[in-house]
């Protein structure tokens, strides 16, 4: 019973002190933490949850894009994105291996909903800028009342 609970608790111990501080003692800026809940949601252990985003439009509530996607949208987002940064970086180089869908300013996002005080908005895939995010969760999706 003991070992069960460390083998959950410590994992997550350890994700939560990488989000809090750096190299260095610097503090993690929100871009970064966004990474590492949506990184985080690869864990047996949070299977089944979103992330759970609050912005000043509502809560987001979403699926962080990965490589390999199969979900057509956002593979065709994902192509147009790489072919954006091939054509403007000439340092680029591209990887096989699968990889979170990000830059230094976003996040490509999945099966994003909107809820807000009125209603619940179905968008699809998203390219989050992290700057708009005021405060960050992991959990099952919420619905507007």
């Amino acid at each position: 019973m003991f070992f069960e609970f460390l083998s959950f608790v410590l994992p997550l111990y350890l994700l939560f002190s990488a989000i809090m501080t750096l190299k260095g003692g610097e503090i993690m800026d929100m871009h970064k933490k966004i990474l590492a809940f949506a990184v985080s949601l690869e864990t047996n252990e949070l299977n089944g949850n979103r992330l759970i985003l609050l912005t000043n439009a509502g809560l987001l509530s979403a699926l962080p894009v990965y490589s390999d996607e199969s979900d057509i949208q956002s593979k065709l987002l994902y192509q147009c994105l790489k072919s954006t940064e091939k054509a403007f970086n000439e340092n680029h180089v591209p990887t096989s291996e699968r990889h979170l869908l990000f830059d230094e300013n976003s996040l490509l996002l999945k099966d994003v909903k909107l809820i807000s005080s009125q209603s619940v908005q179905e968008l699809g895939s998203l390219l989050l800028d992290t700057s708009s995010v005021i405060a960050i969760s992991i959990g099952t999706c919420l619905e507007a009342q």
